[in-house]
């Protein structure tokens, strides 16, 4: 950006009230200024998320700066670099340690990452996030809840998810679709209990498995009534009539 066109931006932001919406402000930046090609953005945070905190928090501040927005680094660019990261050490051309403090580091990003809540016509539902106990990959589950949260919906994210923790959501809201992720093999009958647990609260009540899980040979637990990956298939699973007819018919309290 220019000199003059910087000082434009500043004399036209004065002039807002603060209660202005950061969207509005956003898009009067982008009026002032050319979009900003982040076309390598994946690659970037990658390489930074390994060399070092510093190299990563300068490079937010760069991105921010040029207009980036959070809901596309949360959402898509910081998934892709994940994904990258985990191919490079498939193909060990990155080591244990890269991968863990890379991922680490990312998965602070995204905690501390606001993403504001877009407008939808109706409250779109709840989600309950479940991750068994013991599971080390939860980047994949943070970033999901931060996506529901975006789209509208309202979601809860329970890593070493307990029995005790799910009563308290359940008895708490009113939960439209249970969620649970899993990486390992070894957390297939975790995962099972996690939702026999949310279904003994609400026998209608959808459960989806997903996460790395899926890229095993596993049949479809009985405790499930979906086996993916693709949220917007498990979410219009979750909301069709079928199960609202079901829920009601149970006596049980669907919100739309």
């Amino acid at each position: 950006m220019s000199g003059s066109q910087e000082k434009r931006l500043n004399r036209y932001s004065q002039k807002l009230p603060e209660e202005l919406s950061s969207l509005a402000r956003e898009a009067l930046r982008r009026v002032i200024r050319p979009p900003t090609d982040f076309s390598n953005v994946s690659e970037r945070l990658l390489k930074a998320s390994i060399d070092s905190s510093s190299a990563l928090d300068s490079l937010l501040v760069e991105l921010r700066g040029l207009g980036l927005e959070e809901s596309e680094l949360v959402v898509t660019h910081i998934p892709e670099a994940l994904d990258q990261l985990g191919h490079d050490w498939h193909q060990d051309r990155r080591s244990w340690i890269e991968v863990s403090i890379a991922s680490a580091r990312l998965q602070a990003v995204v905690s501390a990452s606001f993403l504001p809540m877009k407008t939808a016509p109706a409250a779109p539902g709840t989600v309950l996030i479940l991750v068994p106990r013991g599971e080390d990959h939860t980047i994949g589950p943070a970033i999901l809840q931060k996506r529901l949260l975006e789209m509208g919906y309202f979601a809860d994210l329970l890593v070493d998810a307990t029995e005790s923790a799910i009563q308290d959501n359940c008895d708490l809201h009113s939960v439209d679709i249970v969620l649970v992720s899993a990486y390992r093999p070894e957390s297939l009958q975790l995962a099972v209990d996690l939702a026999a647990f949310s279904k003994s609260h609400d026998p209608a009540l959808p459960c989806v498995l997903g996460g790395g899980i899926t890229a095993f040979d596993i049949i479809k637990p009985q405790e499930f009534d979906l086996l993916t990956n693709d949220l917007d298939k498990a979410l219009a699973f979750a909301s069709t009539d079928k199960i609202k007819s079901l829920k009601n018919d149970m006596g049980a309290v669907y919100d739309t």
